[in-house]
């Protein structure tokens, strides 16, 4: 994945607290279902990124994904791909530009 495009470096910013402290080997109260899910997506990335930086974002700060997870379809586990983003999330976006460098 990102060795093919070149890219050695990934930061991941998340709003879950656990998983960061998790990853960063600290002590957490996460389940054994979520701990085996992180080590699997760690191992994922490891394999691909020569270097990987975990970082936790207040959810203020990470809107659009909180966005995308509060309206995904839970009931549906298979993927879905937009040619555009939806409507619901261009207000957002719009936001966020204004805090992006181009």
């Amino acid at each position: 994945m990102g060795e093919k495009k070149g890219l050695k470096n990934l930061i991941v910013e998340t709003d879950f607290k656990g998983a960061v402290d998790y990853l960063e080997g600290k002590p957490t109260n996460l389940s054994w279902i979520a701990t085996n899910l992180l080590e699997q997506v760690a191992l994922f990335f490891f394999l691909d990124f020569d270097n990987i930086k975990v970082i936790f974002c207040n959810r203020n700060g990470n809107m659009a994904a909180y966005l995308l997870a509060k309206n995904s379809a839970v009931s549906n586990f298979g993927p879905v791909s937009f040619l555009y983003p939806p409507v619901w999330l261009l207000p957002q976006l719009q936001k966020d530009l204004l805090f992006c460098n181009s």
